[in-house]
């Protein structure tokens, strides 16, 4: 007998975050919309072990948005759970290892899901950097009236480092507003890039140090990994144009910060935008806190209500998935994964 949605057993989803979290709101609430319409969704009870609840083996999945994957979870999780599925693109701080090892598979977020509001992000740091948002309340204070303290991005060179899904969308934006642009690809770079995002070059790792000495801002967007830690350490740093501008809305491991806060320190760099940084979140003696012309967030440039709704219906996705005996797509170990330009026809159907 074929089985129809209907008669298909369901899918049993446990969630690790809580309703009484912060972050509920946009994204627990997102998740738990897109995936109880079809499949047994359980929240995670913040008065009983973690560990307990993934143990149980009536689980068959697991959505989590808070990096807590362990090798104790892992263990609890052998032999039942099918998916975990992931809230986030970066996974460089989930124990993945240890899920391979105990058979479980585990998925990210594809770039598309965030690469928006990721581009936008980028895009407002640099602005907020290059236009001295920073001093405008000082400028009230002292009574002072259109006082010129900002430098336009038209005309300017933007290096894009990491041509993926939010470099894409960077570049598009960075074009229309009439800067030049280049980009190094961390993975082989595709020559028809030039020509689909009005590029001026693009390149490989080795030229980064050439692709450095012509840029007015530089703007992150790699993962990290041992290839790419401190990508922008102080030699490389040395290298940007005087006066540039550093954006990172990636990882903060990907820059030396002692050397990046040095840089604008001296002058040499005009000043940074970063919305992430090492050892988050960055208190009052993070090394990068109370210097002129660096701007911190704390990690939201992917926090939208797109980005929540596209990860949502992503993650119940790959859920279904379950449900018919297919792949998960977006595997971190390389199966199944969805193209980063845009996930191809599943990219198009999470573009709202």
């Amino acid at each position: 007998m074929t089985m129809t949605p209907a008669t298909r057993p369901r899918i049993r989803v446990l969630f690790t975050g809580s309703r009484a979290a912060p972050n509920w709101e946009p994204w627990g609430r997102e998740i738990e919309a897109a995936l109880s319409r079809a499949h047994d969704f359980v929240v995670a009870d913040p008065d009983r072990p973690l560990l307990d609840q993934v143990a149980d083996r009536s689980i068959d999945a697991v959505v989590e948005t808070s990096m807590l994957a362990s090798a104790a979870l892992a263990e609890a999780a052998e032999g039942h759970v099918r998916l975990w599925q992931l809230g986030s693109v970066g996974y460089d701080n989930v124990d993945v290892a240890s899920l391979a090892r105990h058979g479980i598979p585990v998925a990210n977020q594809p770039g598309f899901t965030s690469s928006q509001s990721l581009a936008e992000h980028a895009l407002l740091l640099a602005m907020m950097v290059e236009r001295s948002v920073q001093e405008f309340d000082h400028t009230i204070d002292v009574g002072h009236v259109g006082q010129p303290t900002g430098r336009q991005l038209a005309g300017r060179t933007l290096l894009i480092i990491g041509l993926g899904a939010s470099g894409r969308q960077l570049a598009r934006r960075a074009v229309a507003f009439s800067m030049r642009v280049i980009a190094i690809a961390h993975r082989r770079p595709d020559p028809d890039l030039v020509r689909r995002f009005d590029l001026a070059w693009i390149g490989g790792l080795d030229r980064l140090d050439e692709a450095l000495g012509e840029a007015d801002v530089v703007s992150l967007h790699v993962p990290l990994n041992n290839e790419t830690h401190d990508i922008l350490d102080s030699r490389r740093i040395g290298l940007i144009r005087p006066g540039g501008v550093v954006v990172n809305v990636s990882r903060g491991g990907l820059i030396d910060e002692l050397a990046l806060a040095e840089a604008v320190r001296s002058g040499h760099l005009f000043g940074a935008g970063l919305d992430v940084v090492e050892g988050e979140p960055a208190g009052p003696d993070h090394p990068l806190r109370g210097i002129d012309r660096i701007i911190l967030a704390p990690h939201v440039a992917g926090a939208t209500d797109a980005t929540a709704r596209r990860r949502a219906r992503f993650a119940a996705l790959n859920v279904s998935r379950l449900r018919y005996g297919l792949e998960p797509l977006s595997r971190v170990d390389g199966l199944h994964s969805l193209a980063d330009a845009g996930g191809g026809a599943e990219g198009r159907r999470f573009t709202t």
